[in-house]
């Protein structure tokens, strides 16, 4: 359990739009979330709003309870202004969580305190000063998951990197490949190069086949991806 602020709750919400000011928020609105998180708080507590309305100025009944139905999403959740402060990486969210664990620690003294009261204002502070240090993003504990992840970058940042702008394409089959949209680049019946041009004999040797075998694109994939072409 936090320990309970040795200042009042007019103290603590004075605080807190001093730390608004220093970090630009407006400070009628800053003052208005610490009202509606004291309220939130203490709300348990018998003769709480008789303590919150003196030290707040509302001295109605009904606006200690209308506050502290705004507060309660708060008990465990940074405060609409702290969080965009945090959001924008402001050098005044640290002061401005830290007045807002105080004033939950002076509303545990509103009314007469309890067990329940004191269980709030540590969970609504904690909340507050949580949001200062997000958790961070889950890790694997499984270590086939986590080699998998690692490949699968792996592959991905070697499959982008290929350049296929020099490969004579002239000769590839696709017709055994169902790719999605087919390959970027290459229109599906395609045949690059000019129509008819073979190349030059060179003596000793035979001449070129007019129609060589083609050469399929699974053999250029790695072996693992599910269409490359089976080892012979």
């Amino acid at each position: 359990m936090t320990e309970p602020s040795t200042r009042t709750l007019a103290d603590a919400l004075d605080a807190l739009r001093n730390a608004a000011e220093a970090a630009s928020l407006e400070q009628q609105a800053a003052v208005r979330e610490g009202e509606a998180l004291a309220a939130a708080v203490a709300e348990s507590a018998e003769q709480a709003y008789l303590d919150w309305g003196e030290q707040t100025g509302h001295p109605d009944p009904q606006a200690f309870f209308d506050a502290a139905h705004r507060g309660r999403r708060w008990r465990a959740a940074p405060t609409a202004l702290l969080g965009q402060l945090v959001l924008n990486r402001s050098p005044q969210a640290a002061n401005y969580a830290e007045a807002l664990a105080e004033v939950c620690r002076a509303a545990q003294t509103l009314g007469e305190p309890n067990p329940r009261t004191a269980g709030n204002a540590a969970v609504a502070a904690a909340a507050q000063l949580a949001a200062l240090t997000p958790p961070p993003m889950p890790a694997t504990t499984r270590p086939e998951v986590a080699a998998m992840l690692r490949a699968l970058n792996q592959s991905s940042r070697d499959l982008s990197s290929l350049d296929l702008s020099s490969l004579d394409l002239s000769s590839l089959d696709l017709s055994s490949l169902d790719l999605p949209g087919g390959l970027p680049g290459i229109t599906p019946g395609l045949r690059p190069g000019p129509a008819g041009l073979q190349p030059e004999p060179v003596e000793g040797q035979p001449p070129p086949s007019r129609n060589p075998s083609p050469r399929r694109l699974t053999n250029f994939l790695p072996s693992w991806m599910p269409w490359s072409a089976s080892p012979r």
